[in-house]
């Protein structure tokens, strides 16, 4: 059957850009627009099919831009076309080449129908997930932009303590966003307020606003810390020459917490709505039997992967991840050791990551491949982007499993994830956590079992000499003592 192929460069604002190839990958024609509308939808494919039959089904390349390819790939994908979503880098190293000093909208609807034809394996065509599957993965995508909003909040918070109070949240030690911590980020930022109360004073007051949960030593050091910053600033606030103004830093200490705090009951809301989504999706909570892989990354993963079947492999699978590493082979030689691809979803990466610093802690054979690869010389994120494909390659596993049961194929018992030993017996998480820190213990621990071993031995030493020192030191004492023994002259 005759096909055609047409790459699209979607826009935002104005028409989108369509370049048709023939079958042959000849052009048709110069490229042309057409509106973000039905009617114009309608006309784009009435001319992409102009001469071919009924039933003929279009290649349509596109790029990902913001969420503009959403209303066109859905109109083609119900009237039975292919699309395929490309990397934005890959369309740009092609445009390079078909033109280097310029850059137009039929310049890049050119370059994306041609990417069939020349970089044909590496297209992926479009997935429409379901509208939970895709609301579980939207879901989990804002609650991530609101977690490292909060965080970049809690960091102007502390500039801003650094500035007007140095050492104060040291006493907070590291959690300075408790309870207390709050009522006093909130009401006491500037010292000579503190100081105004006196110790007793200001414990009372933030014992009250922290609703009696209170340690009389952190009090104790701030009072402390906010009269040392008095100290500092003492000639500055006699002058008044003070570069701010406490009052309005104050303020805008309490327009981050009022902005960090509704942020805060925004994630609780999407927590709820994600936690319903997943229970839908996955009611026995099989993701969640990978050690590492807990409430909030586990909806992630399945939101992700949408209909694993669409993957043909782990491989594949574990491919989409970007945790891979890239592929570099000419002649007889095939280079190892390279950098990971990254091609994959940011937020996906990050959660695979996060899986295997606590996965190395709790499976043994996890473990065991951390301290292989460390001790061959990698780094410590090196080592643990390769646990995270690993983990990777077993969700993937666990997620067909949970594909088979649903369609009678597997008994449900034999989807969720057993831990195992390296002789492949199966273990509970608590012999496992034992298991690991008996032979692999932590750098930290085994400094501290050095530290120990050391100090035993010299305590040894000096408590019972080895016997040749012992008898060294007796002949020179006594060497000493004859020599000091009067001469004894004949009469």
């Amino acid at each position: 059957m005759k096909t055609r192929t047409v790459g699209i460069d979607l826009a935002l604002k104005h028409s989108h850009e369509a370049f048709i190839l023939d079958e042959a990958g000849q052009p048709l024609g110069r490229s042309f627009s057409f509106p973000r509308t039905f009617a114009g939808f309608s006309q784009m494919l009435k001319r992409a099919l102009k001469g071919l039959a009924e039933t003929a089904k279009l290649t349509v390349v596109m790029e990902p831009t913001s969420l503009a390819w959403v209303p066109l790939a859905v109109f083609l994908v119900l009237r039975g076309h292919k699309i395929y979503l490309v990397n934005p880098r890959r369309v740009a190293d092609l445009r390079k080449f078909y033109s280097r000093h310029k850059k137009s909208d039929r310049i890049d609807a050119k370059v994306l129908a041609k990417l069939p034809v020349i970089d044909k394996d590496t297209l992926t065509e479009l997935y429409l997930a379901p509208g939970k599957v895709n609301a579980l993965k939207r879901y989990c995508q804002q609650r991530d932009k609101l977690e490292r909003s909060i965080a970049l909040q809690k960091n102007r918070i502390q500039a801003v303590f650094t500035e007007a109070n140095p050492t104060a949240l040291e006493a907070f030690g590291g959690d300075k966003f408790t309870l207390i911590g709050r009522a006093f980020l909130r009401y006491y930022l500037n010292p000579l307020k503190v100081k105004g109360l006196g110790i007793k004073r200001f414990t009372r007051i933030l014992a009250r606003k922290a609703h009696g949960e209170l340690d009389e030593s952190i009090t104790a050091k701030l009072f402390e810390s906010c009269c040392d910053t008095i100290a500092i600033y003492q000639g500055a606030l006699e002058k008044d020459t003070l570069p701010f103004s406490y009052e309005e830093l104050q303020d805008e200490v309490n327009l981050e917490l009022d902005l960090m705090e509704y942020k805060e009951a925004q994630v609780e809301k999407l927590d709820k709505k994600i936690s319903q989504l997943y229970q839908h999706l996955d009611p026995r909570g099989e993701i969640k039997s990978i050690k590492g892989i807990g409430d909030v990354h586990a909806p992630i993963i399945l939101g992700f992967a949408g209909d694993i079947t669409r993957y043909h492999s782990g491989h594949s699978y574990c491919g989409s991840t970007g945790l891979v590493p890239g592929k570099k082979q000419t002649g007889g030689t095939d280079r190892k050791g390279l950098n990971i691809t990254k091609e994959g979803p940011n937020l996906l990466k990050k959660t695979y990551y996060m899986a295997a610093e606590t996965a190395r802690h709790w499976d043994v054979e996890m473990a065991e491949r951390y301290h292989r690869l460390t001790g061959r010389g990698l780094h410590h994120k090196q080592a643990v982007c390769a646990i995270g494909r690993s983990i990777a390659a077993r969700a993937y596993a666990v997620m067909k499993r949970m594909d088979l049961a649903q369609n009678g194929l597997l008994s449900p018992e034999e989807v969720p994830y057993q831990l195992r030993d390296l002789e492949g017996k199966q273990i509970t998480a608590q012999k496992a956590r034992e298991l690991i820190l008996i032979r692999y213990p932590s750098k930290a621990a085994q400094s501290k079992k050095r530290g120990r071993a050391a100090t035993a031995i010299k305590y040894a030493r000096q408590s019972f000499p080895p016997k040749a020192d012992q008898l060294k030191a007796e002949n020179s004492s006594k060497r000493l003592e004859s020599s000091h023994l009067p001469q004894m002259v004949p009469a």
